[in-house]
């Protein structure tokens, strides 16, 4: 049972759950160490929710925003159970040590009930707990807003990580950040095209200037590279029912093979027992062979004293003289 941990969580951790109410899409916003993710999520809000620090790998924890019902519903565990969650308070937990699977919920009326934004720790991070919780994202995660910079557009493990998430029906938005305007972003759509091309995704791309500044309510939007919708609009267009679809369907193909495959190893780990089972009939079939039942005159003498041990001391003196 060492290989189905994958299984388990798919089961638990994304199927099950959802399927007890309406439709809600989370969208992550992920990507690689001091990308900018946690600017992106607050300027999705239009307020600072998530802590934005200079430091890389600030964010330690998960941190996720929702209304006043989906918060409720994370709270109770119903939504996002491959987490402990607990409220956000003044966020100060998601930069801070707590247990591994701690999520941070926030409540916010910034967004529709059927949308959660989904602020993350580094999926490259070189500590291998939070390996688990990328996963744990990935499953959790409906759409990812893919925040890139010219150092991390081609990182093997960043790029893996989305492609795996394209694979398993998930919309992957890539937002390129610190991106140079000049001559209309032509190094970031060049770096873009290549990280469509990577992941796989054919999704509108999205960028932030690096000289982008940020106003102090944080109330700027998220353009296209092309400039004819902004991210918000982009994720509170889309059809959810339709996402949810392709990703359960993605999900339960994805279960039915590795099912298939736990069953293969079953039939395996059968075939070694019957041949176990099979190896100690014939060792006790051999031994049978050779089995004298007839005790011997040692076997005798020993049975005698066991005999002796046990009377009392008049039969013990008699048994000695009649010996």
């Amino acid at each position: 049972f060492d290989e189905t941990d994958e299984l388990a969580n798919l089961l638990l951790y994304k199927l099950a759950p959802h399927f007890e109410g309406d439709c809600c899409l989370v969208a992550a916003i992920t990507g690689g160490t001091n990308t900018g993710k946690s600017t992106a999520f607050n300027l999705l809000l239009g307020a600072e929710v998530s802590p934005m620090m200079a430091t890389a790998a600030a964010t330690q924890h998960p941190l996720l925003a929702a209304s006043a019902e989906r918060a409720a519903q994370c709270l109770e565990g119903r939504l996002v159970p491959e987490f402990k969650a607990q409220p956000a308070g003044d966020g100060s937990g998601v930069v801070s040590q707590a247990p591994q699977n701690a999520l941070f919920v926030a409540e916010t009326d910034a967004l529709p009930v059927d949308l959660m934004l989904l602020d993350t720790p580094d999926v490259d991070s070189i500590d291998q707990r939070n390996w688990k919780v990328a996963d744990h994202i990935r499953a959790a995660g409906d759409v990812l807003v893919a925040v890139l910079t010219a150092e991390k557009y081609r990182d093997d493990r960043v790029v893996s990580f989305f492609k795996q998430a394209a694979e398993s029906g998930r919309i992957v938005v890539p937002l390129m950040n610190k991106a140079n305007p000049a001559n209309d972003f032509a190094v970031a759509r060049q770096q873009l095209a290549e990280f469509c091309k990577g992941v796989e995704t054919e999704s509108p791309c999205f960028v932030l200037p690096h000289n982008f500044a940020l106003a102090d309510d944080l109330k700027q939007d998220i353009p296209s590279l092309d400039g004819d919708t902004d991210l918000r609009s982009y994720l509170e267009s889309l059809d959810i029912p339709a996402i949810k679809r392709r990703v359960y369907e993605s999900s339960l193909t994805h279960f039915v093979r590795e099912a298939e495959a736990f069953l293969d190893r079953l039939d395996v780990t059968a075939g070694a027992l019957l041949a176990v089972r099979d190896e100690f009939y014939s060792r006790a079939e051999a031994a049978a062979r050779k089995y004298e039942p007839a005790p011997g005159a040692e076997i005798g003498g020993m049975f005698h004293q066991y005999v002796q041990e046990r009377r009392g001391p008049i039969r013990r003196a008699i048994g000695v003289s009649s010996r």
